[in-house]
């Protein structure tokens, strides 16, 4: 059971790090739904407490996820302001622009989230679920691009990677809305 100073210090860093997440996601917009991109981080924290996750570290990279990938944020930043540990969480789900334009996203995605550790891949699998949330309001051709990277990216999980119950939760979600799509849009 945790102490009170305890719950009181992780309480302490989930309301750092959504102020964090708010100030670096400060005036940019989401590409599919127009909306401020802090939405996302936030429906990922809630994807994330909707299968029960407790992890507080876990939750705190939720907010933060984004923040090296897309903002001034860095690494160090974020392991002064948080802890190591998530800062190693949020540097393990940034992507590397300069690989995905070598080898193509798909590819990259598949690579990197074969080699994630258990923390990593749940928090990249809450990442790629609200994603394809929003595939049915997406443009015709970003959401066609959503559902090949996703489809591509579950398969290859599930033959070269062993996958725990979250994983095999948070993917099924997934595929429940890419079924959504191939019965809504013609492809």
């Amino acid at each position: 059971m945790k102490t009170f100073k305890e719950y009181y210090l992780a309480e302490l860093a989930l309301d750092a790090a959504i102020s964090f997440a708010q100030d670096m996601h400060q005036g940019q917009i989401r590409k599919g739904d127009q909306k401020p991109y802090v939405v996302h981080p936030q429906a990922v924290y809630s994807i994330l407490k909707s299968f029960r996750v407790t992890d507080r570290v876990l939750l705190v990279a939720a907010w933060l996820h984004d923040t090296i990938e897309d903002t001034k944020a860095t690494y160090n930043r974020i392991k002064k302001d948080f802890n190591k540990e998530v800062a190693d969480l949020v540097k393990g789900v940034t992507s590397v622009k300069k690989e995905i334009e070598m080898i193509g996203k798909e590819v990259y995605l598949l690579k990197k989230m074969v080699s994630m550790n258990d923390q990593m891949l749940t928090l990249k699998l809450a990442d790629r679920l609200h994603n394809v949330t929003d595939i049915l309001s997406m443009p015709a051709a970003t959401s066609e691009k959503t559902y090949n990277q996703t489809v591509f990216i579950l398969a290859g999980l599930k033959e070269k990677r062993k996958l725990n119950k979250i994983h095999k939760k948070i993917i099924r979600a997934i595929e429940k809305y890419l079924g959504k799509f191939t019965s809504g849009a013609s492809l």
